[in-house]
Formats: structure tokens, C-alpha cells, sequence
């Protein structure tokens, strides 16, 4: 009997899997047309198998001489994992060029898919295939990639840090692929760090790219560990939510709950910062959604405002790592102009590093992977024409009845100089369009001063105004459906976000 192979390629493993006959040859690449890539055969995992035909064209089809080979979407772990481990074949064409092997589905975006990431769960297969996704640029032949961007390099050596072999070991298991094609992967994941250009990083860079990014992964990590039976909570009523959506039940229920779970996290939680937190912006986010849902234009241009300022949402993972990147890098530009200045004024490098606490650097934008650093609007689905104002106004008093509180805004006292006892005399100011003349005006004045609310008086939902106090500032959207809190400070400080008051 003859027999085909699996082989990992020393030093990342050594072993042979038997996986069949001889009727199997042409099917596992044996007899195909063609001969394997440098490419291929310079993979740390030797690889192949029947199942790659669902991901790969085989050579000899009628269309070899045409570049256009569509390619269908697959995010599946099952398609993605085959398109990086099976191996890629070419052969010689009609007109003398090389004819590659053609992938059938678009392999995964490693940006797209960090910038889906969510910590709180994370997708260990998502990140897995991104690692090796970069480590294998070269796996479609229809780009000749060039080695990796920092940025790209950076990703790979970060999940490979913060998620190591054995949890993607475990996360394959329900994967429905053959054992040796999970080992394969597998392998070539444990393998991929050593591909890349790690030697192209300084250590500047390495920093921002790689060591930032774990630090803020861990320290996320920790946090979600304390509040687990929050967060766990918080995707129960998610997935309650998402049927509810889908039998149009009523929400009333399901937003009180929300609101609830929030607020408890943020007493819990203490500090303003909490609400760039995962469990504080998801909440939001999906309340948002339910108020779209039911037709509250108002209360769901209230959620989305708190993360609608460009820059204002860093609570996810891949914004949260960008926020320590600004900083970090912000500081090597000012660190970077010091040294300059001192090098210009004649220091020596040594005295200039010093003087600046060293050399600083000077980075392009493009060096870091940019998220969207602000929630969409979700009320915009709602807004045809309505007129949402956003306004300001002291608290002077307010009423509680039953599920209403009417807020009264403070006076604004304005100060002006009003003319009386006025006398024409006889100096001509102007000449009028119609040939008129017009006299100067010889008058006394005197102080006068009125009052002004600075906004008509408003009502709430007195869940959102429980906590509010005389003296506040009050931030808040008002339209034909009524008014919702925004924020609240007392002198500088915030003191409620929405209906939550912070401890």
C-alpha cells in the first residue's frame, strides 16, 4: 500500500500522519499539475489534504491564463484555517507566465478582525489567523507582499504574547476540521513569531506596537476578571435583548434592566473613568439601540452623545491600546523637539539626551492601526427633519410627580445701559439713502438689569433626575418627545452621566 504524509518541518515538529491510499495521490496534490511554490515549500508546516479543494483551485482549468478569479466570502475557522496551512502550486502557461494556484474565498483582514475584537470575549481563532495570516503574507500569489508594516508585525507578536498555543489548542476543538489539519495550524502558529521581521522593529517601536498593546490587554484583563458576574450579566441581557429584537417584544423591561446593570457598575466601579470602560459603553451602545428600536429619537440621541465626540470612545480593546499609543507617542514628540532644540543650541548628543531624557522620535500616522475612535449616532435611523437641541442651564428647582420631574432653570441677570433724556443737536451723523439727515443724539444713561431663564422649563423622566440637585449644571437634549439627561456637573466636576450618579 502506498501511503501520503503530513510532516511538520523541524524545528517546530516532526511527526507523519497516515491518512489513506493510493487512490488518494491526485486528490492530495501528488498528481497534480505543476510543482509546489518556493513559497510553499519554505512554510515551517508541510500540509495537504483533500479538504484544501474547498478553499484552493486546483491547476488545469480552462480559465489558468486569466487573472480574474472571483473569490466568494468564507469567514468560517474552518475555510480560513485550510486557506493558510494548504499548500500553493504553479505551473507555466499558454504565454509563458507562471499560473498560480487561485484561492476560492478572501482570506481574513487581520485589521478588520482586531479591530471586531472583543475582550471581554475573546475570539482566540479570530487572533490565531491573524498571527499567522501576517506571518504568511505571501499565502495568495496574487500579491507578492512585501514583508509586513510595524504596525501589521506589531499585531502578530501581540496576540501571540497575550494568547498562547494552548488556548488556541483548546478553541479548535469544536472546529470541524481533521486533527492533523488542527496540528498543522497549530504548529504553524507556534511557529509564526520566529517569520517575522522582528529585527525591523527598534525598540521605540517595539514599545509602542507590541509591549503598550499587552500591557493594556492585561490590565483589561484583570478588570474584566473582577466585574465577571457584571459582564456576565451584561451578555445575558445582550442575548436576551437581540431575541427580543427579533419577536418584537416589548423592551421596556429588558431597558430598565440595562440601565440598572449599569448604574450598579458604575457605583460599583467609582470613577468617571469607568465609563470608558467595556461593560459602561456596551451597556450604552445597546441601549441605544433598543430606544432606535422602540422610536425614541430622544433617548437614543442621548446614549449615542456620550460617545459621539471623535476621540470620546476608547472602551474598546483596539481604542483603548491607540488612546496609550497617543500618549506614549506624544511624549517621544515632545522628548524629540527638546533634543533638537538642545542639539541646535550646540549641545553634543550626549548632552542633548540628557538634557531632553533621550532621543525621543518623530512617527508617522500610518505607523499605528487607526479603530474609529467615536460611536455612530444610532438615532440617525429616527431623525427625519426633527429638531434635537442640545443645551445647558443651572438647576434652580425641580418637581417630582409620579414618573415626570419638571426641572425650573436658574434666571441669567443681564446687565445693560439704557439711554433716556435724549436731546437732538445740531451735528448732521449721517446722510439717509432717501437724502434725510440724520442728527447725533445728546443722552443720559443709566443702569438697568433683567432677568432671562436661560432655557424653558423642561420635563424628565424622574429616573434620570432622582439624584439631581439645585445648583447643578444640567446637560440635556430636548425635542418633540420630551427632554433626556446628557451629563451633570456640579462646579467642575461630573457628578452624572445619563441617570447615573457617580459615588
Amino acid at each position: 500500500m502506498q501511503r501520503t504524509s503530513v510532516r511538520f518541518i523541524a524545528p517546530v515538529l516532526a511527526v507523519t500522519l497516515v491518512t489513506g491510499c493510493g487512490a488518494m495521490l491526485s486528490k492530495l496534490g501528488m498528481g497534480e499539475r505543476g510543482t509546489e511554490t518556493a513559497w510553499s515549500r519554505a512554510r515551517p508546516v508541510a500540509f495537504s489534504s483533500p479538504e484544501c479543494s474547498k478553499v484552493i483551485r486546483p491547476l488545469g482549468g480552462p480559465n489558468d491564463d486569466y487573472n480574474a478569479i472571483s473569490t466568494k466570502k468564507d469567514p468560517s475557522a474552518e475555510a480560513q484555517i485550510l486557506l493558510l496551512i494548504c499548500p500553493r502550486r504553479s505551473m507555466i502557461g499558454t504565454y509563458g507566465h507562471e499560473l498560480p494556484t487561485w484561492p476560492l474565498i478572501e482570506k481574513l483582514d487581520p485589521e478588520e478582525s482586531y479591530f471586531a475584537q472583543d475582550d471581554t470575549h475573546p475570539d482566540v481563532i479570530g487572533a490565531a489567523l491573524s498571527v499567522v495570516g501576517i506571518a504568511n503574507r505571501k499565502q495568495d500569489d496574487r500579491n507578492d507582499h512585501d514583508d509586513p508594516r510595524a504596525s501589521e508585525t506589531g499585531l502578530a507578536l501581540f496576540w501571540s504574547t497575550v494568547i498562547p498555543p494552548a488556548e488556541v489548542e483548546a478553541a479548535l476543538a469544536p472546529v470541524q476540521l481533521a486533527p492533523d489539519a488542527k496540528q498543522a495550524f497549530l504548529a504553524f502558529y507556534r511557529a509564526a513569531p520566529s517569520m517575522l521581521r522582528v529585527d525591523l522593529l527598534s525598540p521605540v517601536e517595539r514599545n509602542l506596537v507590541v509591549d503598550i498593546p499587552v500591557a493594556v490587554y492585561k490590565e483589561r484583563q484583570a478588570h474584566i476578571t473582577e466585574y465577571r458576574q457584571l459582564y456576565d450579566r451584561l451578555a445575558a441581557l445582550r442575548a436576551e435583548a437581540a431575541a427580543a429584537r427579533a419577536k418584537g417584544s416589548d423592551l421596556g423591561a429588558l431597558i430598565d434592566k440595562l440601565v440598572a446593570l449599569r448604574g450598579e457598575f458604575l457605583v460599583r466601579c467609582g470613577k468617571l473613568e469607568c465609563k470608558n470602560r467595556p461593560l459602561y459603553a456596551d451597556a450604552t451602545r445597546e441601549l441605544a439601540t433598543l430606544d432606535v428600536v422602540r422610536g425614541d429619537v430622544v433617548a437614543a440621541r442621548a446614549e449615542s452623545s456620550l460617545f459621539a465626540a471623535r476621540g470620546s470612545y476608547v472602551a474598546g480593546l483596539p481604542q483603548a491600546v491607540r488612546a496609550a499609543q497617543a500618549r506614549e507617542a506624544a511624549k517621544l514628540r515632545e522628548q524629540r523637539a527638546k533634543f533638537r532644540k538642545a542639539k541646535d543650541s550646540g549641545a553634543d548628543d550626549a548632552t542633548a539626551r540628557q538634557l531632553a531624557g533621550g532621543e525621543g522620535a518623530q512617527l508617522d500616522s500610518h505607523f499605528f492601526l487607526e479603530p474609529p475612535m467615536a460611536l455612530a449616532n444610532f438615532a440617525a435611523a429616527l431623525e427625519h427633519g426633527d429638531s434635537i437641541m442640545p443645551s445647558s442651564a443651572e438647576v434652580a428647582s425641580l418637581k417630582v410627580t409620579g414618573a415626570t420631574a419638571h426641572v425650573v432653570f436658574k434666571l441669567n441677570r443681564i446687565e445693560y445701559e439704557e439711554p433716556y433724556d435724549c436731546k437732538r443737536t445740531n451735528r448732521i451723523t449721517r446722510i439717509r439713502d432717501d437724502g434725510s439727515l440724520e442728527y447725533e443724539e445728546d443722552c443720559k444713561y443709566r443702569k438697568v438689569t433683567d432677568s432671562k431663564a436661560a432655557h424653558p422649563p423642561i420635563d424628565l423622566p424622574a429616573s434620570e433626575a432622582k439624584g439631581l440637585r439645585v445648583g447643578e449644571m444640567l446637560s440635556f437634549l430636548s425635542g418633540k418627545t420630551g427632554a433626556r439627561v446628557v451629563e451633570v456637573r456640579r462646579k467642575d466636576a461630573v457628578v452624572q452621566l445619563r441617570g447615573d450618579r457617580l459615588p
